[in-house]
């Protein structure tokens, strides 16, 4: 998906495959994170300094992508999608450990408004051209110290642990609204402005206040 998303012009960081085993490129952009192509939840996730740093190959992959670090905040954006509308739902802050295995810890909702626009606005762009999307998506976002340093890290084809959070931000059945929209079906779903935070478990805290995301 990164590679189809460069090619649409969407910011990606710079990557290649690897497979396990393979020696680290010298000449890639570096330091860099190691990840299994098919894997979840930061599982194999290793920093790479530089090309000769000691790879430890996760024997439950056989195939890797290695991609240059990009520092910034850590968000995800869940997407509703069908053939007749999709939604960009509020984006999460996502908090992860700080010991660069970065592992997902839970996050938070709503962010500040102006990272929540650059955020939404960058998953509106991933909308638009993904092909065939439909029902519920997550979308890895890093936040750059600059607009312009902003770019996906991963596409989620599947229900996020931010669908916790996200689920105490509505008084709407948050699954009959993927499924009706799925189903080609238009309609509005309203969200609430005070913070909820969530673990990596699921256990969450919500305050809220009412506001209103339209399509």
């Amino acid at each position: 998906m990164a590679d189809y998303f460069d090619q649409q012009g969407l910011p990606v960081p710079v990557g290649c495959l690897l497979e396990r085993g393979d020696s680290l490129p010298a000449n890639f952009h570096y330091p860099a994170i190691l990840k299994p192509r098919f894997g979840a939840g930061s599982a194999g996730l290793q920093w790479i300094e530089n090309s000769a740093d000691k790879v430890v190959w996760d024997p439950r992959f056989s195939q890797y992508r290695l991609e240059e670090y990009c520092s910034g905040k850590a968000v995800s954006v869940a997407l509703l999608t069908g053939s007749a509308s999709s939604h960009v739902l509020p984006a999460c802050r996502q908090h992860l450990s700080d010991d660069r295995a970065f592992q997902y810890q839970g996050g938070s909702v709503p962010l500040a408004d102006s990272l929540a626009r650059r955020a939404e606005s960058l998953a509106w762009r991933a909308a638009d051209i993904l092909p065939d999307a439909l029902g519920y998506l997550g979308l890895d976002i890093v936040l750059g110290e600059q607009e312009s340093a902003d770019c996906i890290i991963e596409v989620n084809p599947r229900l996020t642990t931010s669908y916790v959070g996200l689920s105490q931000l509505t008084d709407d059945n948050l699954a009959e609204m993927m499924l009706r929209v799925a189903e080609g079906e238009s309609c509005t779903v309203c969200f609430k402005t005070e913070p909820v935070s969530f673990a990596a478990s699921g256990r969450l805290v919500d305050n809220r206040v009412p506001f209103v995301l339209k399509p």
